[in-house]
């Protein structure tokens, strides 16, 4: 028997083409790439928490997401997506099952992961402007942003629940 590992040319071809997406500028593969994303769409809805730019901002959300939305379905050519996976399939699959959102099709449903995200971000700056201390809430900042960074990459985070922490601290 021949322990030479037999490759197909289209696995050598889709590799190839992998590692060439996976080395260009904005690659949705990045977990830095993603997460800038999400902090900018997150700064980008607190500034408009200023009066001056209050009119329209819920539109102006909406705008935003669905923008995120064609980021990571790949339709974006400033992106590079992650080969079979930023499409109308494979993320919208995950993200379906791993987070609350709703839709009628992958656009809607990718734009509601990112009015989920912005729901996480006004809660916590409601909880920063009502004069929590940034020890108390700066953290939950990176925490939310990595938790959809995660998602986008198809990243499964365990859950902890109450009694598997105790027995944690315990130890």
């Amino acid at each position: 028997m021949n322990n030479e590992t037999i490759t197909s040319p289209d696995f050598d071809n889709n590799l190839d083409f992998s590692l060439k997406q996976a080395v260009k500028p904005n690659y949705l593969g990045s977990p830095e790439v993603v997460q800038a994303l999400l902090r900018e769409l997150g700064v980008k809805a607190t500034k408009r928490f200023d009066p001056k730019d209050a009119p329209g901002s819920v539109t102006k959300d909406i705008h935003d997401c669905k923008l995120m939305a064609d980021i990571f379905l790949g339709k974006n050519a400033d992106y590079a997506p992650i080969t079979h996976w930023n499409n109308s399939v494979q993320i919208v699959s995950w993200v379906t099952q791993h987070s609350d959102v709703k839709g009628e099709n992958p656009d809607e449903i990718m734009a509601s992961v990112f009015v989920n995200f912005l729901v996480d971000v006004y809660g916590l700056y409601n909880y920063a402007a009502n004069g929590a201390l940034p020890e108390a809430w700066e953290w939950q900042v990176n925490a939310i942003c990595e938790t959809y960074t995660n998602l986008m990459l198809g990243i499964l985070v365990p859950t902890v629940d109450g009694a598997d922490l105790a027995a944690r601290q315990e130890e």
